[in-house]
């Protein structure tokens, strides 16, 4: 029988130890994940505009400009950023889809966020920054916007100061009109002159139509640009005929229809005007004499004559900003009132027992429904065409600047306002030298 020699078994066991252990170590590591960008959860997965959405995970930069976040494609605002949580908002008119989270060089992919449609309001163009009384500065791409409207391309024009200016559906302002100075003076749109221009409207044709208020003159702005007097001499007063002989009196607002006639709102004569595509001036409401009267057009009265549009049905809507109501001519000739006691002040309700506070401007949509810069109590209100008022945009009697939820935004002095052909509401706005638009994104 063989002996066993303990020792060499002893230093048999050791070396296979040491082999197994050294072999282990030598094998493939298991991937070390420590480092890969991922997302855990997102919070909420439902909202609209600039809701604040909370994104974990692992691996986010703590620098919170070098991450990106996408909504369906969209940039997010980001708040914050930690290695493990980003704080964003949701981007306007986001959509349905999924997020993308970007960061230190990785890009992941994760869960669908449902972005809820509401009624917003955005900044179309303006920086806020006051350019001065002459209109003419660089440093401001919008100066006291006063009037405005948009045509069926989707531009919107509107008025500042001395001049006529457009804005492109792709954002590009250019300057249709106006050198910038007041003045008078015929001719190409580069170096004429205003003073200043307090409405504006659009003929079929293409052709533009100023109120020239304080040169006491309705001027037109044709095609290629070349201004030219249209009715009114530099007199003010009252006559109607040829507009060649014409006579007006603080002309404020124009406006057209569909067959080329252009209305005025000819302030201190306390009337609105037709000026026919013959060339004809005539009165179609107000008897003259400051006050407040309905009934047949010729014999009704008006106090503080600010702005008027027209509907498909031939009537004229007039704002009165002293009058604090909006009221309709017919074209059988009778005056009535839309909305409105007359006391300045805010209540919605019932048009008949509603107030305004110094309306400015209305514009008509295709259903019925008439818009009004109620300018005092710094909100766009909405007569619907059953007869209610209701606040579209801003809060009542509060000032200041901010977009976002309607019933949240801040407008201050609103002026103007305009509806294009998909309901989008466009508002210039005055003293926050800026155009605004409402509408559901």
């Amino acid at each position: 029988m063989k002996s066993i020699n303990i020792a060499a078994l002893k230093t048999t066991q050791v070396i296979l130890v040491f082999f197994v252990l050294f072999s282990c170590k030598k094998n493939p590591a298991a991937p070390d994940n420590s480092n890969t960008l991922s997302v855990t959860s997102v919070n909420p997965i439902t909202g609209g505009y600039n809701t604040v959405v909370t994104i974990t995970g692992k691996n986010f930069n703590p620098t919170a400009s070098l991450d990106t976040v996408l909504f369906n494609g969209k940039d997010a605002i980001i708040q914050s950023a930690k290695s493990d949580t980003l704080v964003v908002r949701v981007p306007l008119a986001a959509g349905v889809g999924p997020i993308q989270v970007k960061a230190n060089g990785q890009t992941v992919t994760t869960f669908i966020f449902n972005y809820q449609s509401a009624l917003l309001v955005t900044t179309i163009a303006g920086n806020g920054v006051d350019a001065g009384f002459d209109g003419a500065s660089t440093i401001s791409p919008v100066h006291n916007p006063y009037s405005l409207f948009t045509d069926a391309q989707g531009n919107i024009y509107y008025s500042e100061y001395n001049r006529v200016r457009k804005i492109s559906p792709s954002g590009v302002i250019t300057t249709i009109a106006g050198a910038g100075p007041r003045g008078f003076q015929n001719g190409p749109g580069a170096s004429a002159l205003f003073s200043p221009v307090t409405g504006i409207t659009m003929d079929p044709s293409g052709n533009i139509y100023a109120a020239d208020r304080d040169n006491e003159r309705i001027r037109k702005i044709d095609a290629s640009g070349n201004v030219t007097t249209y009715a009114g001499l530099a007199t003010y007063g009252y006559q109607d005929g040829p507009i060649a002989t014409a006579l007006f009196w603080e002309p404020v607002d124009v406006a057209s229809d569909a067959s080329g006639n252009i209305f005025v709102a000819d302030r201190s004569n306390a009337r609105i005007r037709k000026i026919t595509p013959a060339g004809m001036v005539s009165t179609i409401a107000g008897d003259g004499t400051f006050g407040y009267q309905d009934g047949p057009a010729l014999s009704a009265k008006f106090y503080g004559i600010a702005g008027i549009a027209t509907d498909v049905q031939g009537n004229v809507y007039v704002a009165e900003e002293i009058n604090c109501r909006i009221r309709k001519i017919t074209p059988a000739g009778m005056v009535t009132t839309v909305a409105g006691t007359g006391t300045n002040s805010f209540r919605d309700g019932a048009a008949l027992y509603c107030d305004f506070a110094n309306p400015m401007d209305i514009a008509v949509d295709s259903q019925g429904n008439i818009f009004v810069a109620d300018q005092s109590n710094q909100v766009i209100r909405k007569i619907s065409a059953s007869g209610v008022v209701s606040t579209v945009a801003g809060m009542p009697r509060v000032n200041g600047y901010r977009d976002g939820p309607a019933n949240q935004a801040l407008f201050y002095y609103p002026k103007s306002v305009a509806v294009d052909e998909q309901g989008n509401v466009f508002v210039a706005d005055n003293s926050n030298h800026r155009i605004r638009k409402i509408g559901i994104q």
